[in-house]
């Protein structure tokens, strides 16, 4: 029996055997085969993946500083030239008169757009600034293109903005080229386009003349660019002047905020 029994055992071996190594085979060419690979490979593409978004993440911030840091660049820059243009009319109007000092630099805080609302009429702006950083009603809001509207109402941390493109929006705008004196109003629809109203039949404005800021508005500074005369509809009494802003609104996302206050010394033209 217990030879039988060891016959046996060895027969099975000797079956097995082969499969024993046809598994073997089979592991060896598995590592060699086209799935290890393939495997390998996705490995490589999600580790590749990760490494990119962390990358975007991090290029994210980092533009969001340089976004900053330009910011506050354009702020001295615009500081510079308002307080050298005003400089140079002031000297240019009054080289006859002795004593004159030229007007002093404005300061400006830098602000972002956190919300805003376009529509037909009633368009608003939210900005990161308020009362915490001298934020005040009144203030102009400007970018180095041009005038963006002014603050209405101011939190803590926020501060509403009525942009030029507000149906209730009105300001003093001057010809940088023959002085035409107008008024700058929305009237809907495009955001990219204005009236000048109110300019006589006897002006001489025509087209590619820049509109500037007057400080006949108690909010706004002098100098300011507000757009250039598109086109000029002659009438009897005004001409119809259409003007292109300054400023894109659809690429708005910061704003400069003129920390200097209006006059209240200086009462309104209808007083008497």
């Amino acid at each position: 029996m217990g030879h039988k029994q060891r016959k046996m055992t060895m027969d099975r071996s000797l079956l097995l055997l082969p499969l024993y190594c046809a598994v073997a085979l089979w592991l060896i060419r598995f590592q060699q085969t086209p799935p290890l690979e393939a495997m390998e490979s996705l490995s490589t593409q999600i580790r590749s993946a990760l490494f990119e978004r962390i990358a975007a993440v991090s290029s994210f911030f980092q533009l969001r500083e340089q976004n900053d840091r330009l910011a506050l660049q354009n702020a001295m820059l615009l500081e510079r030239e308002l307080s050298l243009r005003n400089t140079f009319e002031e000297s240019s109007a009054r080289e006859s008169f002795q004593g004159f000092t030229g007007k002093g630099s404005h300061s400006f805080i830098t602000a972002r757009i956190v919300d805003r609302r376009y529509d037909a009429k009633e368009n608003l702006l939210l900005i990161d600034k308020g009362s915490s950083s001298g934020i005040a009603e009144n203030m102009a809001v400007v970018t180095p293109d041009g005038l963006v509207g002014r603050v209405i109402s101011v939190a803590t941390n926020y501060a509403k903005v009525m942009p030029v493109i507000h149906a209730d929006f009105s300001v003093s705008g001057i010809s940088a080229l023959n002085g035409t004196h107008g008024l700058l109003q929305w009237q809907g629809g495009h955001e990219s386009t204005a009236m000048l109203r109110h300019v006589p039949s006897s002006s001489t404005i025509t087209e590619g003349e820049r509109i500037l800021t007057t400080d006949y508005s108690t909010f706004v500074l002098r100098g300011i660019p507000l757009g250039t005369v598109a086109s000029v509809e002659h009438g009897s009494q005004f001409h119809t002047v259409t003007v292109d802003l300054a400023v894109d609104f659809s690429r708005l996302s910061h704003v400069l905020v003129s920390l200097q206050r209006p006059d209240p010394r200086k009462p309104p033209l209808n007083n008497k």
